[in-house]
């Protein structure tokens, strides 16, 4: 798994250092389906379409990639976004399960990857991270790379705070996972990353 710091050249997963070369940095962004979309910073080669979406099926058909009212192009690897921040991306164990056997069909839309957004959960850690760990898997088996972000440092909706606590430490500790991403925003306007 890759953490990506702008000042760290050294990331600790577990008891184990990760040491990022210079060509393994991550220039990435979220194009979202409305408005104009994004088409990135300078030097981006990472490009995620975000709907807010949890379902598959719908999160690829509501990003209609290079049309003129939304949705540029996405820059270098591509991922489709799940998940978000309202009721439509909300992590559940069926959720998940879906998510589970769709590893083809997200790559016959185009994807290479799939960015987990993960700010609100529902059901209980005991259930959800097993369910997050077999989605990742079969993702990864499916031949995508796996990447999670979560508002700040946990999902801020879970049953209870602790569940929060495990997820993230769930996927700090789960190989499937390549990128794991925390959100260092509230409201989107900052004009620096908060910390």
């Amino acid at each position: 798994m890759k953490l990506f710091s702008a000042a760290a050249a050294i990331a600790t997963v577990g008891a184990q250092d990760i040491f990022l070369a210079p060509n393994e940095e991550i220039v990435g962004y979220y194009s979202w389906n409305w408005g104009a979309g994004s088409k990135g910073p300078a030097g981006a080669n990472a490009g995620c379409a975000f709907t807010g979406l949890i379902d598959v099926d719908q999160a690829i058909a509501q990003y209609s990639e290079g049309a003129s009212w939304c949705c540029p192009a996405l820059v270098g690897t591509k991922y489709i976004t799940l998940g978000g921040g309202n009721s439509a991306g909300v992590f559940t164990a069926a959720a998940l399960t879906a998510i589970e056997g769709s590893a083809d069909k997200i790559k016959q839309a185009g994807y290479e990857g799939v960015m987990f957004d993960v700010e609100e959960v529902s059901g209980p850690s005991s259930t959800m991270v097993p369910a997050f760990a077999k989605a990742f898997a079969a993702l990864k088996q499916g031949g995508l790379k796996v990447a999670v972000t979560t508002s700040h440092s946990a999902p801020y909706q879970c049953d209870a705070p602790e569940d929060a606590v495990a997820f993230v430490k769930a996927w700090a500790a789960d190989g499937n996972i390549d990128i794991l991403s925390p959100q260092l925003y509230s409201s989107g306007q900052e004009a620096a990353p908060e910390f």
